[in-house]
């Protein structure tokens, strides 16, 4: 797990689950806006905040939308007319652009329960 006593990094691994269970965890997420210093919401609320600053072009916006909707790579492959492959290259680099903003907009390690 990412979390160090109060303190967290963000891994690909763990991006990959926040993005897996966005849609899932809405009770979480709902709370971002009531309390985001609280430890289980500061990472929804981290995601929130990338997918609003970040730049996606419209096909990896369509394939990240259906990832966070729950569909697997074949339905989501399916559902958008192009391959498997193409699927998961769409996803990678969407993936590797949240990471990057997280990484470069938030201090590594930081404590996130403080105000």
């Amino acid at each position: 797990m990412p979390w160090q006593g109060d303190q967290f990094e963000y891994t690909r691994g763990y991006i990959r689950f926040l993005l897996e269970t966005f849609f899932e965890r809405q009770e979480e997420v709902r709370r971002v806006s009531r309390d985001p210093f609280r430890s289980s919401a500061m990472p929804y609320y981290d995601m929130l905040r990338a997918l609003d600053e970040i730049a996606l072009t419209q096909k990896q916006w369509e394939a990240l939308y259906l990832r966070l909707c729950g569909y697997s790579s074949f339905e989501a492959s399916a559902s958008l007319g192009i391959t498997d492959r193409a699927y998961r290259y769409r996803i990678r680099n969407a993936e590797n652009i949240i990471v990057t903003f997280l990484l470069k907009n938030l201090p590594q390690n930081a404590p996130h329960g403080g105000k």
